[in-house]
Order: C-alpha cells, then structure tokens, then sequence
C-alpha cells in the first residue's frame, strides 16, 4: 500500500518538457502531476536512431511508413524504458501513446492517454492508410495487452477503440486534455463589429482554412463587417490578399512573449471559427472555452466532446457550406443573449472538464482506485 505520493515513470518519445510537443500535451500533463505533489521521472526523448534502417524502405515503397510503429523501433523504445526504470523505484508509467510502450515488460501498472487510435484515422488524417493498419493493429493490441488502463481524449476515439479491441473495452475510459493557458481574468465580452473571428490551426487545410475565409467574406457581402484572425499557420498566396484577413503566423509557445501574444489574441477576440475537416480532440477548443470564446466547429471526429453543440457553441455537419457558418455567426454575434449564455458555457465547460487538473485528477483516480487514504496503483503490489 502507498500514500498519496506518487512515483511517476513518464515515457514518451518526444521531449516532454517541450511546450510544443505533441500540442503540449506531455509537458502539461507532467506540470499537473507536479502540481499535486507527485514525484514524476521524465524518460524522455528516446533516441530514434534506428529510424535509418527504414529509410530506404519509406523512400521507395511506402511514404506513409510509421516507423515507429516497427517491430524494431518498439523493442528499441522498450529497452530503453526498462533500463531507465530499473533505476527508479516507480510505482506507475504513463505514456501519451501506445507505441513507446507496445513492448515494454515491467512490474509497473501502465496507463496510456492518447488522441486516438490507427483505424480511426484511416483516410481521415494524412499519412494514415491501410497499407499500414495490419502493423498499427498488431501494435495497438500489444499495448492494450500491457496496460491497466487505457485513456482517450474523446469519446469518438475510445468508440472506435471498443470496436476494434473488443476484449480490452474494460480498460478503456474518456478524458478530455485541457487548455494549455488561461486568462488571469475572464475578460467581458459584449461584441461589436467589426467582429474579430478566430482561425486557431496549423493546418491550413485540415482545419478548413478556406472555409473560414469564404465565410468570412460572406459575412461582409452581408453588412457585417468581420475580421479573421489566422493564428498557426499561413494563409495561402491565392487566398492572402484578401482585406479582412489578419495573418499572424505560427506563434512559438516556447517563449513567454508568444504565449502572451495568444493569449491576448483570445482575450481580444469574438469567436472562434474552425471548420475543421479532420479532427482528434483540438487543443484549440479548450483554448476557446478558458476564454470563454463561444465556438463554431464542424461535428467530426472528437470535436463533440469539446463543444457542447448549443450549449458552448454550434456544430455543423461535415457537408456544411460557407454560408451555413456565416448564417450561425451572424446569429450568434446579432444575440447577445445568445452570444453571452454560449460563453458562459464554453468557460463552463473549461473549469469543470476542459483543464489539465481536472483531466490528471480523473487519470490518477483510474490509475488507484479507492479512496485518498488507500489507494494504490492497479495492479501494484508495492
């Protein structure tokens, strides 16, 4: 039996003390459990350096390899973590992905928490096809064998998970991942135009950049005068000499002079305008509700476990067309009543489930059950 302190192996690929590493999601996760006092190991980068191996192979025949999904990078990522954690006296390991933990044999309960699993992606985002799903399956079922518990950030990904690997749906739960800052204070919103849309993506394309902008312009064609704020990425040559697009560019959170740029790009803004194509979970949602930004999305993937269709945003279908979102803008700025009951639910949404403590708080009550007096990791016999 153990106390409240906790020993933490956390293993990941990437540097997770990077803010941009997989969205931040790593360094975020770690800053919580640090918060609550848990001693937290970082294994983290592991080295790669047998990626060159495959490089021919990705070169010539399969662009889209996953090389890290290959049988001799996972018991490279293993080896690595075995090494690392007979040095510790861990009580868990917890990881942001399946793959560096497919392998690994230790005494330790694992969890994971990821955005997804393989066939939900296929032909849905980039580099994700069916030439390389028999590999991920096998990978996949690997981890899940290994695991005590296994976490997805939406509830579109552990459906897909459950159907999937169907003999570990009892390990499998939901959290959502949190926003990766907040406002020293909730600013007052009471919009005026011209109206400060926010494109928050560094994908232009997956995100639906050019969605935005077409309805952007529909909503000026209409007398209401909108401006869209594009944040992560560049606007392209044919679409950037528009009037009413603000370009600013991918902003580094690394340093706190952008971290202070966005998030005055959010306090300042009126509503955030992602018509995404293709989307796992979306930090940028999380964002949206710290700041209590009401938000316009498309109803795909794992964006509905972030926006509540009619409570901290609107929703639309896949198939929606620019005018659609210009019409739900319009109504949405037009009504202030409307405008401030959606951001008051999207900062609901924000301090009740879309934080990185009340994300932890959640793993860690998988992680040891019971109560705070006795609770112990699954499967630990410490």
């Amino acid at each position: 039996m153990i106390s409240d302190h906790l020993r933490i192996a956390y293993v990941c690929t990437q540097d997770a003390q990077d803010r941009q590493s997989l969205s931040g999601t790593p360094y975020h996760v770690v800053a919580a459990l640090r918060k609550r006092h848990h001693t937290v190991r970082l294994i983290s980068p592991l080295r790669r350096s047998l990626k060159y191996l495959y490089a021919p192979h990705k070169l010539l025949w399969n662009r889209t390899l996953q090389v890290d999904r290959q049988p001799l990078m996972l018991a490279s990522f293993a080896a690595q973590i075995g090494r690392s954690l007979k040095n510790t006296d861990a009580d868990l390991v917890i990881a942001p992905s399946s793959i560096p933990i497919a392998y690994l044999e230790c005494p330790q309960p694992i969890l994971w928490w990821t955005d997804a699993v393989y066939e939900s992606m296929i032909d849905y985002y980039p580099g994700f096809d069916r030439r390389n799903a028999r590999r991920a399956h096998q990978q996949e079922e690997s981890a899940m064998r290994r695991a005590a518990q296994v976490i997805y950030s939406s509830d579109w990904a552990a459906r897909v998970a459950r159907t999937h690997y169907p003999e570990h749906t009892h390990k499998i739960s939901v959290i959502a991942v949190g926003a990766n800052s907040e406002p020293p204070a909730i600013p007052e919103r009471a919009p005026k135009p011209p109206y400060k849309l926010l494109f928050l993506g560094v994908d232009w394309q997956r995100k639906g950049g050019s969605i935005a902008v077409e309805a952007t312009e529909r909503m000026n064609l209409s007398g209401i005068p909108s401006t869209l704020r594009v944040v992560g990425c560049d606007i392209p040559r044919a679409e950037a000499h528009r009037e009413y697009l603000e370009p600013h560019g991918f902003i580094s959170r690394r340093t706190p002079q952008g971290r202070a740029k966005l998030g005055e790009l959010l306090v300042s803004s009126d509503l955030l305008l992602l018509p995404t194509r293709a989307e796992c979970a979306g930090i940028a949602f999380c964002e949206a509700s710290a700041y209590g930004l009401p938000i316009v999305s498309t109803d795909t993937g794992g964006v509905s476990t972030y926006v509540v269709n009619g409570a901290s945003g609107v929703l639309l279908p896949p198939d929606a067309t620019p005018a659609q979102y210009a019409s739900v803008m319009a109504e949405i700025l037009s009504s202030p009543d409307v405008y401030a009951r959606l951001s008051r639910g999207a900062r609901r949404e924000f301090e009740t489930r879309l934080n990185w403590d009340a994300g932890v708080q959640t793993l860690l009550n998988l992680a040891c059950p019971g109560s705070a007096q006795t609770r112990k990791p699954l499967g630990s016999g410490h």
